[in-house]
């Protein structure tokens, strides 16, 4: 289904069913697929044999048995890590999944957020983690599924300046101000993702106005929800158990 098809309102798997299962892996993504999510969100980071790597953390202590940054170490050996067992003894062995990976399983049977993660973005590099995300989704004819998202402005305008660009989301952990609102025409945004916490009505009647959509993070609780919904937003980051 092309991401201009989904219809509102919506909930999104962040990091896939991280509630029950260890974030950003395959594991994870499948159970939240399964449980009937019409979107799957995760982390891109970029390995060092420019790989492009579904982890949230810059470093690999937290989610795996590595240690130091992501970045320093190349797929061969990211691909070996262990990236369940510290969720829970029953998931040891499950993997770090790789972007190919993931579009290959899940390519055309489930619309896509990837995030830019900001410490990955090297401006204008041309073996950046924008340029290998394009040249990714290019090959797989994916771009119209996706939506890629980033707190990190300039990553997505980059990646704007690309023909055939995903649609972009550009995140906020702060109240909406006049530079985001510029940012989100200079990209030509799809959606604003701002902070579930801290987001007011105001704000996403100002940006639904201009023509936005409006996903929040992250809120699991079904009163919090539905409280978001009422506002107007149009889809939210949940870990789960829920995604219908």
């Amino acid at each position: 289904m092309p991401l201009l098809d989904l219809k509102s309102p919506f909930l999104v798997a962040h990091r896939g069913f991280s509630a029950q299962f260890p974030e950003n892996t395959l594991a994870s993504f499948t159970a939240a697929q399964e449980a009937g999510a019409v979107m799957l969100e995760m982390d891109l980071a970029l390995s060092q044999d420019r790989q492009i790597v579904i982890l949230h953390d810059e470093t690999l202590e937290r989610t795996t048995n590595g240690q130091g940054p992501v970045k320093g170490l190349a797929w061969k050996e990211l691909g070996k890590l262990d990236a369940g067992s510290w969720f829970g003894p029953q998931f040891k062995g499950v993997r770090l999944p790789n972007l190919e990976e993931v579009l290959d399983q899940f390519g055309g049977q489930i619309l896509l957020n990837l995030e830019i993660k900001t410490e990955a973005f090297e401006p204008n590099h041309p073996q950046g983690i924008v340029s290998q995300l394009a040249q990714t989704l290019a090959k797989h004819g994916l771009a119209s599924e996706v939506l890629v998202s980033s707190f990190c402005a300039p990553a997505l305008f980059e990646l704007s300046q690309i023909p055939g660009a995903p649609n972009l989301a550009l995140l906020s952990e702060s109240p909406l101000d006049q530079a985001q609102l510029d940012w989100l025409k200079r990209i030509q945004a799809w959606a604003w993702n701002p902070d579930a916490t801290l987001v007011t009505k105001a704000e996403v009647n100002q940006v639904k106005a201009l023509g936005y959509k409006v996903i929040t993070y992250t809120a699991n609780r079904p009163k919090e929800q539905a409280r978001l919904f009422k506002m107007g937003i149009d889809g939210i980051f949940t870990d789960g158990p829920v995604f219908r």
